[in-house]
């Protein structure tokens, strides 16, 4: 490149304006001049001094300070100097979109970038891995990932090492592209397969992003269509950038961002308990990444026994749609499969399912965060009282079928949705939490006032009370979660949330452990 002795100031740039902004190259953010060009290279951005070593998370400044450049498309993908658009063709040679682009902090220290990179050369070979040894090898190395959280411990990055190819060093490193421009540094790693922009392959990128952001260390990841996006992922606010967005993903940011957006309507900026929660928002979504992955990874060679043809692709984009339509990320993360995706065969465990469930219980409490610190009060965990109902339930009884573990549920819910309407929800409760009850005696063949339970106090003291009140304690909790989703949702969405619970409650009535405490 030619240099510029005087290096322009990031800032200062964007500072004069969006329209005086125009005159500025988008990428390198020298001046765009009528009689003369002046380039810089991208390298200056990283080795000018000042910077501090830190890794750019989505809500961190200065990204929040450009977000009107970022709305406007028109003026942010236009403005390119030739020397950068040059450049562009010249990478375009070597490889083509789609690409994953991994966005860092544009103050990133030279010495930390150093550190960063020699960790992201390892995905130059998840795709090889995927290749060479299917899917079940990604699904342990996510299981030890979710397990450790989320820490990418040596044992898995030299799990990922030895896939490499002997004697193609220099072609894996050639994957693995670095681009410096002027807001910051973009990772492009083109994947190794010809990836379009349709919905399926959007699928399969989210399997890996988890694993590219756990290695970035923070920033953003997305799936770049043309060059121009390469260069304008990191102003977007949402840590995850996909053509398509999914509910599974926005769900999670759109919640968060309630936090922040309450604060900004308030007049003020977020107090120390708001941005605590608020900075759970990537974490969150990283786990609820990992969750999929799991389920894609863990399941897809069980399931393509019964699905010959089928591609890994096929099965991500069923796994992410039917996720995506269940109106409660938590319990789409947690829920079994649909009998059409089912990897099982007759009564076979289902992979993974424990780990599953667990997690996907910490992304709920996270979430749960965001009422609380908005409205004052803890909204009850839905994974946590159905978990508890099938406990409880295989204490009575541990041979039950689907039916009977359903029922109950499902005929109490029903007369509530039935009458609430008619002569409101207080007297429709009571009427069905009679008839839940009456049918929880029923299946389990007990006398659930006389039969006790132990349980322990706040203090951790040991005391018994009846199965009748624990029954009466949960189903109270998962009528309020009910009601309260009946006045968000239209009937056919709400009645979907109804059949994945109930799935989810029996799924956790076969693999629950009892021990009557």
């Amino acid at each position: 490149n030619i240099v510029s002795t005087d290096a322009p100031n990031p800032l200062n740039i964007l500072n004069k304006g969006l329209i005086e902004g125009k005159s500025y190259c988008r990428v390198c953010g020298e001046p765009i001049l009528k009689q003369a060009i002046a380039f810089i290279q991208y390298s200056h951005a990283v080795g000018r001094r000042g910077g501090a070593s830190e890794i750019w998370l989505h809500d961190d400044p200065p990204l929040a300070s450009i977000e009107g450049i970022s709305t406007n498309k028109k003026t942010r993908i236009r403005y390119i100097c030739p020397l950068c658009f040059y450049e562009a063709v010249q990478f375009r040679g070597r490889s083509r979109p789609p690409i994953f682009v991994i966005a860092l902090h544009p103050v990133v220290a030279y010495d930390l970038w150093s550190y960063l990179k020699n960790r992201l050369a390892y995905l130059a070979n998840l795709y090889e891995l995927l290749r060479r040894r299917g899917p079940l090898e990604v699904a342990l190395m996510y299981e030890d990932l979710l397990r450790h959280d989320l820490k990418v411990t040596p044992n898995i990055l030299s799990r990922v090492s030895e896939i490499a190819k002997p004697g193609r060093r220099g072609d894996r490193e050639e994957r693995l592209t670095v681009l410096f421009d002027d807001l910051g540094a973009r990772v492009l790693l083109p994947l190794g397969k010809d990836m379009s922009l349709k919905r399926k392959n959007v699928a399969t990128a989210l399997l890996l992003a988890p694993f590219v952001m756990s290695l970035s260390g923070g920033g953003q990841v997305g799936l770049a269509g043309t060059f121009g996006d390469t260069y304008n992922l990191g102003l977007e606010t949402t840590p995850v950038i996909t053509p398509h967005p999914t509910n599974l993903l926005m769900s999670i940011v759109r919640s968060f961002e309630e936090v922040r957006r309450n604060a900004k309507n308030l007049g003020r900026q977020m107090n120390l308990t708001e941005y605590s929660v608020y900075n759970k928002s990537y974490i969150t979504l990283l786990k609820a990444l990992y969750i999929y992955g799991l389920k894609v990874f863990g399941w897809f060679n069980l399931w393509r026994r019964n699905n010959p043809g089928k591609e890994i692709q096929d099965y991500a984009l069923a796994i992410l749609e039917h996720a995506s339509a269940i109106p409660y990320v938590p319990l789409a993360l947690d829920a079994p499969p649909p009998s059409r995706l089912d990897p099982r065969a007759r009564d076979e465990a289902l992979p993974f399912y424990g780990l599953i469930s667990f997690k996907s219980l910490e992304v709920e409490t996270h979430m749960a965060q965001v009422p609380k610190v908005l409205e004052g009060k803890e909204t009850p965990s839905l994974n946590k009282l159905l978990y508890r109902y099938a406990v409880s339930l295989k204490e009575l009884d541990s041979s039950l079928s689907r039916y009977k573990v359903q029922r109950p549920l499902r005929k109490g819910i029903e007369i509530l949705l039935q009458y609430s309407s008619t002569i409101g929800e207080a007297d429709a409760k009571g009427i069905a939490m009679d008839k839940f009850l009456e049918l929880v005696a029923s299946s389990a063949g007990v006398d659930i006032e006389k039969r006790k339970k132990k349980v322990k106090d706040e203090r951790g003291m040991g005391r018994e009370i009846s199965y009748r009140a624990v029954f009466f304690e949960i189903f109270s909790d998962i009528v309020d979660i009910v009601v309260k989703l009946k006045k968000e949702l239209p009937p056919s969405q709400l009645r979907k949330f109804i059949e994945v619970m109930l799935d989810s409650a029996f799924e956790k009535y076969r693999y629950a452990r009892t021990g009557g405490g």
